[in-house]
């Protein structure tokens, strides 16, 4: 199975940042996987937070909108099936590049994904509305109960366009997601 990898926001290093991912990954699935990490430019920030949070979103808007999903369907693509692994706003550019997929029989697992706000219609993130892509499989969703970026206050981080979900005791870290046991196993269903 070809892998890739997406990160998210907090990424500061341009390259390596997947080095911690891989030994949880494969334990998950084991040493069948070719492991293909894709890089996006993070270093655009939005705005601080606490100046206004409608720019604060819109400035997170722009940055999805300026990345090139059609590169990272073309990359899945190139070595089909593919296990999408992506975290964070990682999970809004993954989602994006679904509707360019040539093939569909490729699977994904979102971790920390605030494409539960937009679902709810809670935060604008420059999509169309989340549905279930034809293009996609399976689609695991992994959120964490202290993550309040993948668990809205008051609400369930379940997201419904996806095929199932799990949710896992842990805050909005990348690792801390995959070193679940849960995280895991959702990683195996989509990988089958």
């Amino acid at each position: 199975m070809h892998v890739v990898l997406v990160h998210g926001m907090g990424t500061t290093r341009p390259y390596g940042w997947w080095i911690p991912w891989l030994r949880h990954i494969t334990l998950a699935i084991g040493h069948r996987a070719t492991v293909t990490p894709y890089t996006w430019d993070c270093s655009a920030k939005p705005r601080r937070l606490w100046q206004r949070v409608t720019t604060w979103l819109e400035d997170l808007g722009h940055i999805v909108a300026s990345v090139d999903a059609q590169r990272l369907a073309n990359l899945c693509d190139e070595k089909a099936p593919s296990l999408i692994i992506s975290h964070s706003l990682g999970t809004v550019i993954a989602y994006k590049a679904c509707k360019y997929f040539a093939r569909r029989t490729h699977r994904m697992v979102t971790l920390g994904s605030p494409l539960v706000y937009a679902e709810r219609g809670l935060v604008p993130l420059s999509l169309p509305p989340i549905a279930r892509p034809s293009t996609v499989a399976r689609w695991a969703n992994v959120w964490g109960v202290l993550d309040l970026i993948s668990h809205p206050p008051v609400k369930s981080g379940r997201l419904k366009a996806a095929h199932r979900n799990w949710h896992v005791w842990t805050c909005h870290d990348a690792v801390g997601y995959l070193k679940r046991q849960q995280t895991q196993e959702a990683i195996r269903w989509a990988a089958a």
